[in-house]
């Protein structure tokens, strides 16, 4: 399976990201651009890849074991962009500003699944939820920039999903296989679904 743990936005901020993407949609800009579906929203924190379905098991515990003191967040959405920032973007986004907390967090799941024997994907953490995807060259992201009105929208991040990604002919597909509530935030996490 193709695994990773990321933090799945609540339906009033999953609402406001697809009423501004549906903003963004309408203008000459965006027309070209292959938006994704509002259920698809999501923010990684930990992507490994390949995973044997034998060790969705030691995964899961792993990774409760290193939530189990992480904290709490309330992350806010910033500025549109393209990624990645250093060669041809591909994908329109929203960047995430975290606070400390969010960090510790994904540190705190790093760690826990690095000492686990998971590997990692090495890039450093970019906080963001993709909004659409292009295949051509980008359109200027001043009008798009210019109409997004969601800046500044925080949530409360209270759990951590572990998501199987499948790569389809139309996109990726994401499946919620377990959440995991971070430490100060309830009891135990779900069973996957």
């Amino acid at each position: 399976m193709r695994l990773f743990f990321g933090v799945a936005p609540a339906a009033p901020l999953r609402a406001l990201l697809q009423s501004g993407s549906d903003e963004l949609r309408r203008l000459p800009a965006g027309a070209g651009l292959r938006w994704l579906d509002p259920a698809s929203y999501h923010m990684t924190l930990a992507f490994l890849g390949q995973v044997a379905d034998a060790r969705l098991e030691a995964l899961l515990a792993a990774a409760r074991g290193g939530l189990r003191e992480a904290p709490a967040s309330q992350p806010a959405l910033g500025e549109l962009v393209w990624l990645p920032q250093s060669s041809r973007p591909r994908v329109l986004a929203v960047m995430v500003r975290g606070d400390e907390r969010l960090l510790a967090t994904h540190a705190a799941l790093c760690q826990a699944l690095a000492r686990a024997g998971f590997a990692l994907e090495r890039r450093p953490l970019l906080p963001h939820i993709t909004l659409a995807r292009c295949q051509r060259r980008p359109p200027d992201l001043r009008e798009l920039a210019g109409a997004w009105r969601s800046g500044g929208a925080a949530w409360p991040v209270a759990a951590v999903t572990l998501f199987e990604s499948r790569l389809l002919p139309g996109g990726a597909r994401y499946r919620r296989l377990a959440t995991l509530p971070l430490g100060d935030a309830g009891p135990a996490g779900s069973p996957p679904a």
